[in-house]
């Protein structure tokens, strides 16, 4: 496990007209950042986004992790995703699935070495999750 069983993950979820985002903490400043652009709202779940370190940038298509190791002194290891998938599975008022499969590497030491790009899986459910609308309603989103 990366994160201890103990984290409980906070943040809200943003939906704009071709994008999910957001920017997750929990009670011991773990964080996880996830960027996806989706593409077209207008279709049903799933949305599937592919990730590559090719065209790797922190607002689109990214995921990043990061542990804090030692909160005193601010020092934490962070990871990246170089490649894989995204899939968003469910995304309703109630609820919101995100897996997600690929391959992580250190942010900046590894990010130019495929050779050491760990494999990765990952599930996120979010129980009535906040959303943010930025462009779009709420309407635009759940009305399938």
């Amino acid at each position: 496990l990366f994160f201890f069983l103990i984290s409980i993950f906070k943040g809200k979820i943003i939906l704009s007209k071709n994008k999910f985002s957001t920017n997750l903490f929990d009670q011991l400043d773990n964080n996880c950042a996830y960027a996806f652009e989706v593409g077209n709202w207008n279709e049903k779940a799933p949305y599937v986004v592919k990730i590559s370190s090719e065209q790797f940038n922190q607002y689109s298509n990214s995921i990043m992790i990061g542990r804090m190791l030692d909160k005193k002194n601010n020092k934490g290891e962070g990871y990246v995703m170089t490649e894989g998938t995204a899939t968003i599975k469910e995304i309703s008022k109630e609820k919101a699935l995100v897996l997600l499969e690929g391959k992580l590497a250190r942010f900046s030491s590894e990010l130019s070495k495929p050779e050491l790009w760990k494999p990765f899986t990952g599930i996120l459910v979010w129980k009535n999750p906040e959303y943010v609308f930025d462009g779009v309603t709420e309407n635009d989103i759940f009305k399938k």
